[in-house]
């Protein structure tokens, strides 16, 4: 493992337990895993790239109620895309001191899955389970 990759790593693991008060713990890659929403941070400057994470339905309903206080028959599509941009942009902005400098962020942005996603472009795919469900990061270096 790198030491990028042991960072970022690092990086989620606490950035999950002081958040949502959740363990992400390592799991193998599943390439057949069905995702229902991502959320995407762009990191410009010394360190051009992004940062991906990827999310089960039920987990980003799970975290909606765990940052917003909302019960999930109350949940909007919005409120979710609210929390799990929230959740790219603090993963983007903690990993980016690690990156060189200057490293800055654009806005993140964030939806439904609507098919599954290519990931021979990845530089380092993390993947994760929490509550038994999975979550995967993925790190993209632009050239």
């Amino acid at each position: 493992m790198s030491d990028l990759q042991a960072t970022l790593r690092l990086t989620c693991m606490e950035l999950w337990s002081t958040m949502f008060e959740l363990a992400l713990l390592s799991a193998p890659t599943d390439d057949e895993q069905t995702w229902g929403w991502w959320s995407r941070v762009e990191l410009r400057g010394a360190w051009e790239g992004t940062v991906t994470l990827y999310f089960g339905e039920l987990l980003g309903t799970i975290l909606c109620k765990a940052m917003l206080q909302i019960e999930p028959e109350n949940q909007s599509a919005d409120d979710v895309i609210d929390v799990i941009c929230e959740l790219a942009n603090i993963t983007g902005g903690n990993f980016k001191p690690h990156l060189g400098s200057p490293v800055t962020l654009a806005a993140p942005t964030a939806g439904k899955v609507t098919e599954p996603p290519d990931l021979s472009f990845a530089t380092m795919i993390l993947t994760f389970q929490t509550l038994g469900l999975p979550v995967q990061v993925v790190l993209c270096r632009h050239a």
